[in-house]
This record gives C-alpha cells, sequence and structure tokens, in this order.
C-alpha cells in the first residue's frame, strides 16, 4: 500500500493508499505486511480411570499453556526520508503549524506520540509484536467406555471448558488471543477405534480411530475495534477506523482532535455459538512402536453480537483536510480521499459504526498430521513420541485466509500410575 499527504479537499481521486495525515505523517512511501504467529504449547493432560467404583468411567483434565506471539512484520519503504517537519498553518491545531512527530507510516502506526490537537492511538494500534503467555482453556472432560475391548472400544463424554485464556481488548488490530476469547465452552465428544488387522502372535495391528467433538459457546463481553461508514456512498469503508475527527462539546463546538479508533473501540456481547472438529486416524502398531497418519476437519461458525456500547450522537464528525478550532467537517473522506467541506457540521450517528468488520465469519479449515511413538516395559509404562501436523484454511463464501494456515511440531511424553 502507498501513502502520501493528501492536502487535496475537493473530493478528487488521490494517488496513494493511505492519506497519511490522518496518521501525523508528512512524507511518502510504501508499506507491506507478513503477519506471522508463533505458540508454544505445554499440555499437561492428566487422566484418570474410575474403574474401582464404576466399570468403564474415566476422566481428564487438559492444561494447555500458551506462549503466543503475534506481528505484522511491517517494512516501510522509506527509512530516510521524514517529509515536513510541521503541518501547514491551523491544519493539526488552531493558530498554529503543529511539529510532525514521525518520520514514515511504520512509526505512525504505532501511534504513541500525540500531534497538534490529536491524542495518541489507545486503540487500534497497527505496528508491533506482541505476545502473552495464558492457560488457553481449561479442559474437563467425564467420560464412559461402553465397548472397551482390545481390538475395539466405544466411548462417550461430556466436555466443559473453562475460560482461562485472554480476551480482545482493541488496543492492537493484530492482538495475541490465547484460547477461545475466553468463552465457555459445553459439549459432548464421541470416539471410537476398530483394529480391523492383527497379528496377535507378532504384536501387530492395524486400525482406524475416529474422534467427533461438538461444542457450544458462549458470548462473552469484550472489546472489539469497529469500522465506520465514510465515503461518498456512506458504506462501510475499508480503514475509516483510522481517520480524524474532530470531537465536539456539548453546545457542539469545536473542542479537540480525536482518532477514530479511539472512539471506535466498544464493548459489546461477542462470541461463536457452535463449534466442532472431527479428526480420523490409521494406527500401525508393531510391538512397542506406533505409527499415526490421520486427518483433522475443523469448523466454527460466524460471530454474533449483542449489546454493543453507542458511540455518543452529536459529538463527532470526520475532520478531513478542515482546519482545526473549526466546526467543519468532511463526511465524505475515506482514509484516501478528503471529502469536499460540509455546508453544516455532520455529526457521527451510532448508526454510522460498522458491526461486520469486527466479527470473525464462519471458517473451515484441515488439519494433516503424522505421529510416531514408543513405549517401554515397565511399571510405569512410560512413552515418547514424536509428530508434526500442517494446518490449511477453507475458501468460504468466496473468501479467503479466514483462518490461519500454520504448522507444527508435536512432542509428547506419558507415564501411567
Amino acid at each position: 500500500m502507498t501513502y502520501a499527504p493528501n492536502y487535496n479537499n475537493t473530493g478528487a481521486t488521490f494517488s496513494a493508499d493511505i492519506n497519511s495525515l490522518n496518521f501525523g505523517v508528512t512524507t511518502t512511501g510504501a508499506v507491506n505486511f507478513q503477519p506471522k504467529i508463533q505458540n508454544f504449547i505445554a499440555d499437561i493432560d492428566l487422566f484418570i480411570g474410575w474403574d474401582q467404583f464404576v466399570c468403564g468411567l474415566w476422566s481428564r483434565i487438559s492444561i494447555p499453556v500458551n506462549w503466543t506471539n503475534w506481528n505484522m512484520h511491517l517494512c516501510d519503504s522509506n527509512q530516510s526520508n521524514p517529509g515536513n517537519l510541521i503541518f501547514p498553518f491551523n491544519l493539526m491545531v488552531d493558530g498554529e503549524a503543529a511539529d510532525v512527530p514521525y518520520a514514515n507510516l511504520q512509526q505512525g502506526w504505532v501511534g504513541n506520540r500525540p500531534f497538534g490537537d490529536a491524542p495518541v492511538m489507545l486503540s487500534g494500534c497497527i505496528n508491533g509484536a506482541k505476545d502473552v503467555t495464558e492457560v488457553a482453556g481449561l479442559k474437563l472432560e467425564l467420560g464412559y467406555d461402553f465397548i472397551r475391548k482390545t481390538d475395539r472400544h466405544f466411548a462417550l463424554s461430556c466436555l466443559v471448558v473453562v475460560p482461562t485464556g485472554n480476551t480482545a481488548n482493541a488496543q492492537y488490530l493484530f492482538e495475541p488471543i490465547s484460547g477461545s476469547n475466553k468463552q465457555w465452552e459445553l459439549g459432548i465428544d464421541i470416539n471410537a477405534h476398530y483394529n480391523f488387522w492383527e497379528a496377535i502372535e507378532c504384536h501387530k495391528s492395524l486400525g482406524i480411530h475416529f474422534d467427533v467433538a461438538i461444542m457450544g459457546m458462549l458470548k462473552r463481553n469484550q472489546k472489539r475495534l469497529f469500522g465506520l461508514r465514510a465515503g461518498p456512498d456512506g458504506t462501510c469503508n475499508a480503514g475509516a477506523a483510522w481517520l480524524l475527527l474532530k470531537e465536539f462539546d456539548s453546545a457542539q463546538e469545536y473542542s479537540i482532535l480525536q482518532r477514530a479508533s479511539n472512539i471506535l473501540a466498544l464493548n459489546a456481547n461477542i462470541g461463536s455459538g457452535f463449534e466442532t472438529n472431527l479428526g480420523i486416524l490409521l494406527k500401525y502398531v508393531h510391538s512397542h512402536f506406533s505409527i499415526d497418519l490421520g486427518y483433522e476437519l475443523y469448523y466454527r461458525n460466524s460471530e454474533s453480537i449483542s449489546n454493543r456500547v453507542p458511540i455518543a450522537e452529536k459529538k463527532y464528525g470526520i475532520k478531513g483536510d478542515t482546519g482545526a478550532g473549526t466546526n467543519t467537517t468532511a463526511s465524505t473522506s475515506t482514509i484516501s480521499i478528503n471529502g469536499t467541506p460540509d455546508g453544516t457540521p455532520v455529526y457521527l450517528k451510532d448508526s454510522d459504526v460498522c458491526v461486520c468488520t469486527a466479527l470473525q465469519p464462519a471458517y473451515l479449515s484441515n488439519k494433516l498430521f503424522n505421529f510416531i511413538a514408543h513405549n517401554w516395559d515397565s511399571n510405569w509404562q512410560p512413552t515418547f513420541g514424536v509428530g508434526y501436523s500442517y494446518e490449511w484454511a477453507h475458501k468460504h463464501n468466496g473468501a479467503n485466509n479466514l483462518a490461519v494456515n500454520q504448522w507444527s511440531i508435536l512432542v509428547k511424553g506419558a507415564a501411567s500410575f
């Protein structure tokens, strides 16, 4: 994407994708992204059999400790030309030529410096790597084996996922999330296996294993960055959440400049109502060695929203290229184009908030995985294994990249006592 300062207020098409003045930048350049997510998960799993009380009854506790790092890997072509060192007179503060705080858009997207009457960016910051370490979701499971034989089994369990991770707070556009946004999850799991070939005298077998989990998810109150209707057609406009606004007092007189992202970071009850994953694998066992080759399908339905906090009426208007200190707005401005000044102030309404930009659409992902393990004969029956997996998103309703493409290396150890 290209950027440059746009000083034109006629609504004319602008040569750059981004009017950099919205971010306190007066130079030109181009930016690109290479977003990357890294995870390290230590999953502590405790299985308890209750056969001495009820034959076939068991429980499982899973504690996934997750470190996750999210980085936009933003690159800016301009590293040496800071542009003008001051803004035009009256543009950012009434009666003054304010200082320019940033040398390029890469710095401007950090948003940690005010300029003129505009405050720092408290929400929707675009640049910067962030990480969190959380227990992604404490998983409690109670199950019963209806069939339990050496060559086959069938089990049904009830699941509860306690929301121990973190949730969105809209401080960053690319925000690290561990878990399911602190949503409670309730559901069932069905798992089974059948060995369709066995050579008992050689301690060999080949079987198919099946697992499906169906989970209901409860909404969680969280803060998200919403979009804004802008431009000549007044539709949800890409980038409008980062426009500069004018804030007016109770008498509808100019007060200060404001960043739209600070105003559009709103609390609401948000969540996906349903998710499911289906796994199937072939397992080959030869004495103490086993090899798994499997496939997993994951689906989560689109998020829904309720009880969103509204924005204040008759308090904000889009600035465009109009001067600070005046009541004039430019309501048809976009992140690239400055709209023509309005004849009378046009205030943002709560209906101008775009909800869809803050919600995750439904998505489907596929995973292939392989695992090799070895166990030893001893009182504790120790097991050690390694594996890998690759997950890719499925195109949905014509949209790509709804889920993250990712690969993983797996290491597992287990013991019985």
